[in-house]
């Protein structure tokens, strides 16, 4: 449970966090990234809008590919992102997520290499079940 310091920490670094976002100021925001406090987090991305979590969640997932050495600084902003705002990321048609859902993703390594893999096994299945099954 967060204190009312706490609170008001989260408060005050919500508001920075979404100023940042809406202005586009990579300086602003890289100091939003910079709290570490697990609780000041997570209350902070509770009270952002599902479209500025969004878009914190594309900014923190660049940087995590440019620069993955971050990952100890920027996961736990990606997780505390995650449980508050699944539902919006999940079903708002043409978001990153939700075509990951649905088999539609190709831009990251995993869903490429997962694609791949599906398509080689695909391929391994009608070449063994021969002319008369294929597609």
């Amino acid at each position: 449970m967060l204190d009312s310091c706490s609170k008001k920490i989260a408060q005050c670094s919500s508001s920075l966090c979404t100023q940042a976002l809406r202005s586009e100021d990579k300086a602003l925001l890289e100091r939003c990234l910079a709290v570490s406090a697990a609780g000041v987090i997570a209350n902070t991305v509770a009270r952002l809008q599902p479209l500025d979590a969004l878009a914190l969640l594309t900014a923190g997932v660049a940087r995590l590919q440019s620069r993955p050495r971050r990952a100890q600084q920027l996961v736990p902003w990606l997780q505390a992102l995650l449980l508050p705002h699944a539902a919006y990321f999940i079903a708002a048609p043409g978001r990153f997520l939700y075509r990951i859902c649905n088999g539609k993703c190709s831009r990251c390594c995993c869903c490429a290499a997962n694609h791949a893999a599906s398509a080689g096994a695909a391929s391994a299945a009608f070449r063994l079940a021969g002319p008369s099954h294929s597609l």
